[in-house]
């Protein structure tokens, strides 16, 4: 069965180990599956016989633009779907937003915590706005998180609130709607045109709950692990283990993302194992 994970993590290889590191000590609760690189995802890919994962970068600083835009470049693959990121406090955020558009990337991440910014905040209103204009994807992160506790500037109706102000915006929420709050989600945006994905919530949600989530959520619910914080191939049994309608598992699997990001086929290859992060960046001869 075809598979798409829409949330995933990795890091340039001289960062990847510094980077793991640095948030499993922060957020006391969590470890790591790979080591943080793009060849450890795509082996952990082929492990679960996922085709495609968006692989979504956090500009935690203004200054990370440049370095992010031509990373994404760099690992962009027929395996690897790249989301650069823009701080929306950069002077020229809107430009940035034009030029990851230009570009061809399908989308882009935004985690307000770690970014440390409120996502209501008028400059980051004008970024979504630019974001829509550019018809970008705009990947969120939702709900608390291990290394923010007491934090609630995700919280999904803030999140939803974002819909409201800029309605043309296709947004997904990660985790269900909210890391934790996924119960607020389903309160309140339950039905409505914003996607979510499905990382850190099987089987956090009552099987009989997820499920009618993914039932009811017109078709805009996607499979997502967050790896390296999750298995991926653990995950993909989980889904299968709740999900016993088979259309509806390939929907959440597949089909629901293919749509949202115009994948058509999956790779014609999908299970090649690349052993380097160079060898993973190259698509079309690049």
């Amino acid at each position: 069965m075809r598979a798409v994970d829409i949330h995933t993590h990795a890091f340039p290889d001289f960062l990847a180990q510094r980077a793991v590191e640095a948030i499993v000590e922060n957020a006391t609760m969590q470890w790591a599956f790979l080591d943080g690189t793009v060849a450890d995802l795509v082996r952990s890919m082929d492990r679960a016989g996922i085709d495609q994962s968006v692989v979504a970068c956090i500009a935690t600083a203004p200054k990370q633009f440049e370095n992010i835009f031509r990373w994404c470049g760099e690992i962009r693959s027929d395996r690897i779907i790249p989301f650069p990121s823009v701080h929306p406090f950069a002077e020229r955020a809107a430009d940035e937003v034009r030029r990851i558009a230009d570009a061809g990337f399908r989308g882009m991440k935004l985690h307000p915590l770690y970014q440390d910014f409120d996502p209501l905040d008028d400059r980051a209103i004008d970024l979504y706005r630019a974001a829509a204009d550019a018809g970008l994807v705009m990947l969120f992160h939702s709900g608390d998180d291990l290394c923010f506790l007491g934090d609630h500037r995700c919280d999904p109706r803030r999140m939803l609130e974002i819909k409201r102000r800029v309605p043309d915006l296709t947004m997904i929420l990660s985790h269900l709607g909210g890391v934790w709050q996924s119960t607020e989600f389903i309160r309140h945006g339950l039905g409505t045109d914003v996607y979510i994905e499905t990382s850190h919530t099987i089987p956090a949600q009552p099987s009989e709950t997820f499920a009618r989530v993914c039932r009811e959520h017109n078709g805009r619910v996607m499979f997502g692990t967050d790896s390296p914080w999750q298995d991926q191939q653990a995950e993909i049994e989980k889904l299968k283990r709740v999900l016993d309608d088979e259309q509806l598992l390939e929907d959440v699997l597949w089909n629901n993302a293919a749509h949202l990001l115009g994948l058509e086929e999956p790779p014609a290859e999908p299970h090649r194992t690349y052993t380097t992060d160079t060898e993973c960046s190259r698509k079309d001869g690049r």
